[in-house]
């Protein structure tokens, strides 16, 4: 399940939050209650980078990526080649491969188990490199 405000249409016209990761906290809070009363049992959740969010919404998402362990469920984050990467380096999106795999092996780290991407054998790196470091503590 991925957290959007609105449509695509108008979701970046909705990026006001109270208190970003406790509202969407909540409301993943809610939506894994119906979704297991309904019967479902694998359930993944995905912050939406981009999806009603402004770039410095996104980076406190990264940051504080953690906090979402408290759901219980497994963290999908997909910021592969996404703005908040190129609009924050002045690049094109087919120059952020390096931005991208910094912000996978720093989701990783904070505490992300899967990654959406583009680029499969960088994620494999950043997966190979963030699980030696987890595992040498």
């Amino acid at each position: 399940m991925m957290h959007m405000k609105g449509t695509p249409l108008n979701m970046q016209k909705n990026t006001d939050y109270k208190h970003l990761i406790k509202d969407l906290i909540l409301f993943f809070s809610n939506q894994i209650k119906l979704a297991k009363k309904s019967g479902v049992k694998d359930i993944i959740i995905d912050p939406g980078l981009g999806f009603s969010k402004t770039l410095n919404q996104n980076y406190e998402i990264i940051a504080k990526l953690d906090l979402f362990k408290t759901l219980e469920q497994p963290i999908l984050i997909g910021a592969s080649r996404k703005s908040m990467l190129y609009n924050l380096s002045n690049i094109k999106a087919s120059e952020s491969l390096n931005a991208t795999s910094i912000i996978n092996t720093i989701s990783l780290l904070n505490g992300a188990n899967i990654l959406r991407v583009h680029d499969v054998k960088e994620a494999m790196e950043a997966q190979l490199i963030t699980s030696k470091i987890k595992t040498s503590k």
